[in-house]
This record gives structure tokens, sequence and C-alpha cells, in this order.
């Protein structure tokens, strides 16, 4: 079941046929097993041109070009995925860790926040939600899915942890500033007159 001989064969069956999408879908496949991953990118990205809403192969597409180091173009595969699947919460959860990576936290704060909306219940993405509210200087908000989570929560070296982390956040509930990186560089090019 796993040789490439078999996704060659469908492959040539489905040119023969004139079906060009399972073709290049079958092409990648076999190239997946025999570690050619550059072609297998390549007749994958042929396959979505052709047919753009196929999940799978959208699934499938943005993790080869992740494990090539490629996770800009990985992203975007990504997106289309929530475009046709707007709860798909890997989908959303890789769309967060991506914008988190490249320090965009109001992004990764969206992205979480939707997959939240999905299901309330999800502790790593309610952690992950606190936290990135913590990175844009939202305290408040924090506190307030920190508390969600640990209604939630069972084990109690956990739930003490977020408890302590809750206490000094309710210390800082006044600091509601959010300002990123681009934010402090404009300001400090219009404090210097430039």
């Amino acid at each position: 079941p796993n040789s490439p001989l078999t996704y060659q064969m469908r492959a040539l069956v489905y040119e023969e046929n004139g079906d060009e999408f399972n073709a290049h879908l079958n092409w990648g496949r076999y190239n997946i097993l025999r570690k050619n991953i550059d072609i297998a990118i390549n007749e994958f990205l042929n396959a979505v041109q052709l047919k753009d809403d196929d999940v799978e192969l959208l699934f499938s597409l943005a993790s080869l070009l992740t494990d090539n180091g490629e996770t800009n173009h990985a992203a975007e595969y990504y997106e289309k995925i929530v475009k046709l699947e707007p709860s798909n919460k890997e989908a959303l959860h890789k769309l967060a860790q991506f914008r988190e990576g490249i320090g965009d936290y109001k992004m990764q704060v969206s992205y979480l926040e939707k997959i939240v909306q999905a299901d309330g219940k999800d502790l790593a993405a309610l952690k992950e939600l606190a936290r990135g509210y913590e990175k844009i200087k939202s305290n408040a908000k924090a506190v307030e899915i920190y508390n969600k989570y640990l209604e939630l929560v069972k084990d109690p070296a956990e739930y003490k942890m977020i408890k302590d982390r809750i206490d000094r956040l309710d210390n800082f509930a006044g600091e509601e500033e959010s300002v990123g990186l681009i934010d402090k560089i404009i300001g400090f090019f219009n404090k210097s007159g430039m």
C-alpha cells in the first residue's frame, strides 16, 4: 500500500483518461514516497491550480511547504483552508503559530479567538489565547480567558499556576496599552521629527 508504484500506475491511468487533477495528485504522492519533495510540491501546486477547494490537498501542500521551510508560502494555503472552512481548528492553529512566529500577536489572537469560538472547551487554545492577550497588553481580556480556562482545567498544579498568573495580571490591569514593534518605531520617528 505504501509503494510508489501504486501511485505511479494511478497517475498514468488518470493521465490516459484526461483527469489532470487526479494525475497531479497521484504524481505528488508518488514523489513524496520517493522523497522527491520539491517535485511533489510542484505536482500539488499544479493540482491546486485545477481545483483549489480540496481541503485535504491544501493541508498536504501546506504541510510539505512547512517541512521544506517555506512557512510564508504554507500560511497562504492554511488561509485558503480557513476561507473554505472558517472553523477548521487545525488550520487556525497553524496560522496562529505562524503569526506568533513572525511577531504578529494581534493576528495570532484573532486566529485563537476563532478556535475558541468553534470550541470553547479547547484548553490549549484557551491558554494560548490568554497568553496572546498578555503579549498585546490586554490584561483584562487575558484574565477573563484564564478564568474560563480555570473552569475547565482538572490538574491542581496547573490550576494553581494559572491562578497565580491571574493574581499577577490583576495587579497590572491598569496597563491596557498595546504597543507593537512597528508602533514603537513609528513613535520613535515621530518624536525625533524625521
